[in-house]
């Protein structure tokens, strides 16, 4: 057991100081991390029953923890050296401060767990206050999601692209409620490419349902993503990247003008 737990703490130290330091590491973090879990020694410890769930439940426990770490790290990095420009270069004036790294972290963690907090931190986060229509709540929390729209990156084991959009994120969560939710309740725009591959929402699906065609192991995913596009495409207006005009990504106010 204290090997084990050894050798988690020394993972994790061994993971912030290489996310902090090297930009690579980022984007390798992922497989690394997967990898350390698979090599973890637990099977042959030895362990009780009780002990055995104690050490799931921490090695659980360092895996969020690690993959917290790397994602704030991810952030400053971007801060710092400007490592991945937006997507939409023009500069909004949102009347309200940067949100600190963390609330973009914490977005991602929200969505993991479909815990619908997630609500409150974009309205934290774009300076939304008690009085706000629904209107200017939409205007205030697009025009932030626009604004930083490169920092709203998640990672985890299973999503495939590495920093990619927490709206990709929520699908392979299987959590589209929050992509309703973000478009009906602020007006979030859906349609920006990813910093990370250059591909819209509706592109990342496209290619999710090019993946699971056919794959006897997931027979019911290939349908449900089919409906997922099409809810997209007809109800939410989403788009590809090669349909998109300049109108289709300017923040909520502006659109609503130039409609």
């Amino acid at each position: 057991m204290k090997k084990t737990l050894t050798l988690c703490l020394l993972t994790v130290l061994s993971f912030t100081v290489s996310a902090l330091t090297k930009v690579e590491t980022i984007n390798n973090l992922k497989e690394i991390t997967y990898k350390q879990a698979l090599t973890m020694p637990t099977d042959n410890l030895n362990l009780s029953n009780h002990n055995r769930e104690l050490n799931q439940r921490y090695l659980f426990l360092v895996m969020n923890f690690t993959r917290r770490i790397y994602h704030l790290a991810s952030i400053w990095i971007k801060k710092e050296n400007n490592a991945v420009p937006n997507p939409i270069p023009l500069e909004y004036d949102c009347d309200c401060p940067e949100p600190a790294g963390g609330h973009f972290a914490n977005i991602c963690m929200l969505v993991e767990n479909q815990d619908l907090s997630y609500r409150q931190e974009f309205r934290d986060m774009a300076c939304v206050t008690k009085t706000d229509s629904p209107e200017v709540i939409k205007e205030k929390v697009d025009c932030m999601w626009v604004k930083y729209y490169k920092y709203f990156g998640c990672d985890s084991i299973g999503f495939m692209v590495g920093d990619g959009n927490v709206l990709k994120y929520a699908i392979v969560l299987k959590f589209e409620d929050f992509i309703d939710s973000v478009v009906n309740n602020f007006g979030l725009n859906i349609n920006i490419p990813d910093p990370s591959d250059g591909k819209t929402l509706l592109d990342f699906v496209a290619d999710e349902m090019a993946r699971f065609k056919g794959d006897k192991n997931y027979p019911k995913r290939y349908g449900e993503l089919e409906k997922i596009y099409a809810h997209l495409k007809n109800d939410l207006k989403a788009k590809h990247a090669n349909e998109l005009t300049p109108q289709d990504l300017l923040p909520y106010k502006e659109r609503m003008k130039k409609q």
